[in-house]
């Protein structure tokens, strides 16, 4: 009795913390710089910003989803590639924890300046790249064609 009790918890616990559908934190399909990351819901913490990546492997590493800066227990080392900031932004499911978590956020924080997303999914396809802008904390939506017409 006691072996079919521990196995509905193991089972509890496992659809808890490693399915894809959570309650309070997503894991988004993409790897950067190697490792699974996943975006807290329901994240007090603003810093590096609201919301933020935080590394599954390991928990004293986060990333600034909009300027894919790579904080390794507060300090900056290093950030994401071009290629793996447009694909993270890509990401369907990304997209809308993100949203989630910043509904979230200033349901708690009224007051709190969130960084202006330019574009909503609908805009993004295979023809847009999302680039960091020069200002800090920038987002900038570009088009394929665009690039090819500025060689």
């Amino acid at each position: 009795m006691l072996e079919k009790l521990w196995s509905k918890v193991k089972r509890f616990f496992k659809w808890l913390f490693l399915a894809d559908h959570q309650i309070f934190f997503g894991r988004i399909p993409i790897t950067l710089k190697g490792y699974k990351w996943e975006l807290h819901i329901t994240d007090e913490d603003p810093n590096p910003s609201v919301p933020h990546l935080h590394c599954i492997e390991n928990s004293k590493l986060k990333i600034d989803i909009y300027i894919g800066e790579v904080y390794d227990d507060g300090i900056n080392t290093g950030k994401l590639k071009d290629k793996e900031f447009n694909a993270l932004w890509h990401d369907k499911k990304f997209f809308d924890l993100v949203n989630r978590s910043r509904d979230y956020y200033l349901e708690k924080h009224p007051g709190y300046q969130l960084v202006n997303i330019p574009f909503s999914l609908g805009d993004i396809d295979e023809n847009v790249i999302i680039s960091r802008g020069e200002l800090k904390n920038q987002l900038i939506i570009d088009y394929k064609k665009d690039k090819e017409h500025k060689k």
